[in-house]
């Protein structure tokens, strides 16, 4: 728990943020109002692009070919790496 001078410390931060840049500070609120329950159930097209690949390169490397399952490797790894990266264009459009 915060002490209550550091609670004012905070409070204070958060006024001046919410003055300097309002744009900035309304982007934390909007992220508190998506529910849990609002996200896709489904796999999303990443998650399984992920499991192919991955799948590919188990398979390739059991069947001899190292070299061979390198691409498929990598893929599986780039897709993962970039897969929570926020989607540019679908914000660009909710700003308009």
């Amino acid at each position: 728990m915060l002490s209550e001078r550091e609670q004012d410390t905070l409070l204070e931060i958060q006024r001046r943020l919410a003055a300097d840049d309002p744009d900035f500070e309304r982007s934390f609120r909007a992220l508190d109002e998506v529910a849990p329950a609002a996200r896709p159930t489904r796999p999303r097209i990443s998650s399984v692009i992920i499991a192919l690949a991955a799948g590919f390169a188990v398979l390739v490397l059991l069947a001899g070919s190292p070299v061979g399952a390198l691409p498929y490797a990598v893929i599986a790894t780039l897709v993962w790496l970039v897969r929570d990266l926020p989607d540019t264009a679908a914000r660009h459009e909710r700003r308009e």
